[in-house]
C-alpha cells in the first residue's frame, strides 16, 4: 500500500514533469519512497534507484528511508552494504532485529532467525498485524511457507489493511501444501470482502483447478474477466478447465475472441490443435493452425510445431515448395541438417522415395554435420526400410560413423546386414553388448545366438562372403 495512495498519480506527475526539466522540486520522503516502490515494481531500475538516492541525500535520518536504503542492497545481493546502512538504526529497534532475522535466514541460520523474532515479539507488548506479516513474509520469501503459515493465520482478518494481501500470501502457502480445501476458504472468505478483486478470483479459479472442480474454476474466471475483461491468467485458466472437460468448441470460439485483444499464448493454439487431432477432427485442428500461423506468438518452440504442422499438410497436398518453405523458416546452423531431414521425412510419408533420397544425399554432403545427425538419417532410412536405393547415403553414414558416436547400434547392424557392407560385425558386436532382446527380433532368422562367440564368428564369416562375391 502506497503511502500517499489518493494523491499517489499526481506526485508521480510532477515529479516525472520535474524530472524531464530539470527543475529541482522539493518533495516528502514519504513521496519519494511511493516512487521509488512505483519505479521497482514497474522493473524501471534506473529511475528507481534513482528516486531512493534522491531521498537518501535529502533525508538521510528518515527511518524509511535508511530502510528502503537497506533493502534496496538486500535486494541485489549486498548484505554487508546493507547492514553497514541499517546499523544506523538502533540495534534494539524492530527494523534491525528484523533485518538480521532475515539477513540469519539467509545463511540458513534457522535458529537466529527464531531467536531475533522471538526478541521482537517479546518487545512488543501488543504485536502488531505489520510485524506479523512482515515474519511471514520473510519465511514466505525464502520458501518456508510452513514457517510463513501461522503468522499469517494471526493477522488474516478483514480488519488490517493488508487483508487482502495476507489473503492471498496465505491460500499459497496451503495450495503449495496440497491443503486445497483450505486454501478455497481462505479465498471465499476474501472475496466475500471484495468481489471485484479479479486476481483473488483468478487464484481461486487456480485452487479449483488443481483440485479438479473445472465447473467452479470456469465460474470463477468469469467472475475475473467480469472484473477485468482482459486479465490474461483468467483467460488461461479458463482455457485449462475448458480442455479437461473437452468443451473444444468452446475453446475455439475463446480462442478466436482473444486473437482480436492480443491475449493469446502459443500454447493454447497447440494444445487445442493437438486435442482435436487426438479426437481425429482434423479439419478443426488444421483451423487452428492455421490461426496460431497468422499470429505474433511468443513460444519459439510451439510456433516451430505449428509450422511443422503446416509443412506437413502441405506435403500431403503435394505442395512441396511450399513444404520446404515452412520447413526451413528459422533455420540456422545448429538446426540447419534436421531441417532437411525433416523435409526429408515428409517425402517417405507421402511416398516419394526417390525425392527423399536425394534430399538425403544433400544433406549428408554438408560441411558440418555432427555424428547424431549422420545417426537421424539412418535411423530414417531404417524406419523406412530404404536400404539398397539408398546405397550412396549409407556409404557416407558408414564411413562418418563408428559403434561409439551412436546409441541405434542395432538399427545400424540390421542397415549392413541388408546391404552386405563390411562395416556390419561391428556395428553388430556392440548391439549385442547393449541390447540382445532387440539383436534377436531384428536377426532371429540369420543367427542361433548360442553363444556370443559363434555369434560374432558367424557374422564375420558373412562379411568375409559379401567381400568376396564383390
Amino acid at each position: 500500500m502506497r503511502r500517499n495512495e489518493e494523491n499517489f498519480d499526481y506526485i508521480l506527475k510532477k515529479y516525472e514533469a520535474a524530472r524531464n526539466k530539470g527543475d529541482s522540486i522539493y518533495f516528502e520522503a514519504a513521496e519519494l519512497l511511493d516512487i521509488y516502490d512505483y519505479y521497482a515494481e514497474e522493473y524501471r531500475n534506473d529511475e528507481a534507484k534513482e528516486a531512493l538516492m534522491r531521498a537518501v541525500k535529502l533525508f538521510p535520518d528518515d527511518v524509511d528511508v535508511i530502510v528502503a536504503h537497506a533493502y534496496y542492497y538486500r535486494n541485489i545481493g549486498d548484505w554487508k552494504k546493507a547492514a553497514s546502512i541499517i546499523n544506523k538504526l538502533p540495534a534494539e529497534s524492530l527494523y534491525s532485529k528484523l533485518f538480521y532475522a532475515e539477513e540469519a535466514l539467509s545463511r540458513f541460520d534457522l535458529a537466529k532467525t527464531r531467536s531475533l523474532i522471538k526478541e521482537i515479539t517479546r518487545s512488543e507488548k501488543d504485536i502488531s498485524y505489520d510485524t506479523m506479516l512482515d515474519n511471514a513474509e520473510m519465511y514466505f520469501d525464502a520458501g518456508y511457507y510452513h514457517l510463513a503459515e501461522p503468522w499469517l493465520q494471526y493477522c488474516n482478518t478483514p480488519d488490517y489493511a493488508e487483508f487482502t494481501r495476507v489473503s492471498e500470501e496465505l491460500a499459497d502457502c496451503l495450495f503449495r501444501r496440497g491443503e486445497l480445501d483450505e486454501a478455497m476458504s481462505v479465498m471465499n472468505r476474501l472475496l466475500d470482502e471484495d468481489p471485484y478483486d479479479a486476481a483473488a478470483w483468478v487464484q481461486l479459479a487456480k485452487i479449483q483447478y488443481t483440485a479438479g472442480k473445472y465447473n467452479e474454476a470456469l465460474e470463477s474466471c468469469d467472475y475475473a474477466l467480469a472484473a477485468d475483461e482482459k486479465n490474461p491468467e483468467a483467460y488461461s485458466v479458463r482455457f485449462d478447465a475448458l480442455l479437461s472437460l473437452d468443451r473444444l468448441d468452446e475453446m475455439w470460439e475463446d480462442l478466436q475472441d482473444r486473437t482480436k485483444r492480443f491475449l493469446c499464448s502459443a500454447e493454447n493454439f497447440l494444445s487445442l490443435a493437438l486435442r482435436y487431432e487426438r479426437n481425429e477432427e482434423f479439419e478443426k485442428a488444421s483451423k487452428v493452425f492455421h490461426l496460431a500461423a497468422q499470429q505474433s506468438l511468443d513460444n519459439s518452440d510451439v510456433v516451430d510445431r505449428i509450422h511443422r504442422y503446416l509443412a506437413h499438410e502441405a506435403a500431403m497436398e503435394e505442395r512441396f515448395d511450399d513444404a520446404k518453405d515452412l520447413i526451413m523458416r528459422n533455420a540456422n546452423r545448429e538446426n540447419y541438417v534436421m531441417r532437411h531431414i525433416s523435409f526429408a521425412t515428409l517425402y517417405f510419408i507421402t511416398e516419394h522415395e526417390d525425392k527423399a533420397i536425394k534430399t538425403l544425399n544433400d544433406t549428408v554432403t554438408i560441411p558440418y554435420i555432427r555424428p547424431h545427425e549422420f545417426e537421424e538419417i539412418a535411423l530414417l532410412l531404417f524406419n523406412a526400410k530404404c536400404f539398397q536405393p539408398a546405397r550412396k547415403v549409407w556409404d557416407v553414414i558408414f564411413a562418418n560413423l563408428t559403434p561409439d558416436d551412436v546409441n541405434a547400434n542395432a538399427s545400424l547392424a540390421y542397415s549392413a546386414l541388408q546391404l552386405h557392407d563390411q562395416h556390419f560385425p561391428a556395428f553388430f558386436e556392440e548391439a549385442l553388448k547393449e541390447d540382445l532382446i532387440t539383436v534377436m527380433s531384428l536377426f532371429g532368422d540369420d543367427f542361433d545366438f548360442l553363444d556370443p562367440e559363434s555369434t560374432m564368428r558367424q557374422a564375420r564369416d558373412m562379411a568375409k562372403q559379401w567381400k568376396k562375391e564383390k
